[in-house]
């Protein structure tokens, strides 16, 4: 496990050429907020300018990944007026932007639940490695909840009728997950520790030139594309909050 960070807070570790990005709110089970968006971009933003850097790893403090985003700041917004949910969209896709924008490999780490939010997170990463106890959820139908802006980070990578499924069903099955790229590998937990260290060394050994230059051809050829799912799911997710008094 990494060095978890204080409850609320964000910490940067470095170990030799691998960064790891944590987060911990344990009371909300992970679930981001404005400030821990902005913190995670902000950390995200020193570390994509160290050259020396090859992998940044995230992988949040607890036994849940990510519960999504607070509802309850979710609400707060709402009552405040659409500037205030598309403040909150915004500080979200600053922190998915910031991680699109790593120049080096991304690779995150998946232990125990993985809802909302947190689903977009896996969009934007390179490699992502998931223990085989752990759960990908899009429960949000179930609560009359339109979950617009993560289908908009993932249609473009398992497609529209894939991610129109897993909406409905509220459940994303692990083999769907790595055969449709969400996911890169499956491991069990008590696997996990010696699996990541196996791959980051072999990561961090690659040449980081042409990891940046493979980042960044592969970054102009769907961009386009992947940006404008982005914003008509954001602009969807501000309609759908103002409409519905809740969100996620």
């Amino acid at each position: 496990m990494p060095d978890v960070p204080t409850p609320g807070g964000v910490s940067v570790v470095k170990h030799g050429r691998v960064a790891t990005v944590s987060w911990a709110r344990p009371a909300k089970k992970n679930a981001f907020d404005t400030p821990v968006a902005l913190a995670v971009a902000g950390a995200l933003d020193e570390l994509s300018v160290d050259d020396e850097l090859s992998v940044v790893v995230l992988r949040p403090g607890g036994p849940v990944f990510c519960a999504g985003w607070d509802l309850g700041e979710i609400v707060s917004a709402r009552e405040s007026g659409v500037a205030g949910v598309e403040a909150i969209i915004a500080a979200g896709r600053r922190c998915l932007d910031a991680i699109d924008n790593v120049p080096g490999m991304v690779v995150v780490v998946v232990e125990g639940r993985v809802l909302g939010f947190g689903v977009s997170i896996l969009a934007h990463g390179d490699f992502v490695i998931m223990t085989d106890d752990s759960l990908i959820a899009l429960p949000e139908m179930r609560h009359g909840i339109v979950p617009a802006a993560v289908l908009g980070d993932i249609a473009p990578i398992v497609g529209d009728s894939r991610s129109m499924n897993w909406a409905l069903s509220g459940s994303v099955p692990r083999d769907e997950a790595l055969s449709t790229g969400l996911v890169s590998k499956v491991v069990a937990t008590a696997a996990l520790e010696t699996t990541l260290e196996s791959h980051l060394e072999q990561l961090s050994a690659m040449n980081s030139s042409a990891v940046r230059a493979t980042k960044r051809l592969l970054n102009a050829t769907t961009a386009g594309d992947r940006r404008q799912s982005q914003q008509r799911g954001d602009a969807a997710a501000v309609a759908a909050v103002m409409d519905s008094g809740n969100g996620k």
